[in-house]
């Protein structure tokens, strides 16, 4: 199925196989799924946008005033995201992003996360589905590449494999836990800092944290 650009007020589509479009302004929510690949533009929306996908998802930004819910068998590729209440996004294979903003931030793949900048700012409250008390949770089954993480709360990464990250800075912890190497820059932690490797490499800059390390 393929749409032009669209603006409206609600937005549904749903289409057996793949769904292709281009910009999509809506007044109230964004809400897509197909059953194989989808491909849209840029998206913007006053409420929700949800898109679940039987393939792989590939939009450009995001912009949404409540939730940005991303789920996919295949992978899931973005531009910059942004939203007011939070951000999540599951993916059979990989997740690959430029920034994302939100009340929280929630990414889970099967294959490697590769992302921006990752912030979170106190816009609603938040809801944190995947680790608790952290508002940037990334758990990945490969490799995990991010830019600067900046939390209002905790920050946890998980990855079987490598993490590699900019500066962290979060309001309480930071728990990085990899099987490869982790390499970040500096991180500051009012609560306290735990870093695990299984292979025993780090790289890392300064560490600062209110309690222990």
């Amino acid at each position: 199925r393929d749409i032009g650009a669209v603006q409206t007020g609600n937005f549904q589509a749903a289409a057996g196989t793949t769904l292709t479009g281009t910009t999509i302004n809506s007044g109230n929510q964004i809400v897509a799924s197909s059953g194989g690949n989808m491909t849209l533009g840029n998206l913007s929306a006053n409420n929700d946008i949800r898109l679940t996908s039987g393939g792989n998802i590939i939009t450009g930004s995001i912009d949404s005033g409540d939730d940005v819910a991303s789920v996919a068998t295949g992978s899931i590729s973005t531009l910059d995201i942004f939203a007011y209440d939070d951000v999540s996004a599951d993916a059979g294979t990989t997740i690959t992003t430029d920034d994302i903003t939100g009340n929280s931030i929630d990414l889970f793949a099967d294959g490697s996360i590769d992302t921006g900048n990752l912030l979170t700012q106190d816009f609603f409250g938040g809801q944190f589905q995947l680790f608790p008390g952290a508002s940037i949770t990334v758990q990945s089954g490969g490799d995990v590449d991010t830019g600067t993480i900046n939390s209002i709360d905790g920050v946890y990464v998980s990855a079987i494999g490598t993490i590699a990250s900019g500066a962290i800075d979060a309001i309480t912890f930071v728990q990085l836990d990899a099987g490869g190497s982790i390499t970040a820059g500096n991180i500051n932690a009012g609560s306290y800092i735990d870093i695990f490797s299984d292979t025993g490499l780090l790289d890392l800059e300064d560490l600062h944290a209110g309690t222990q390390i």
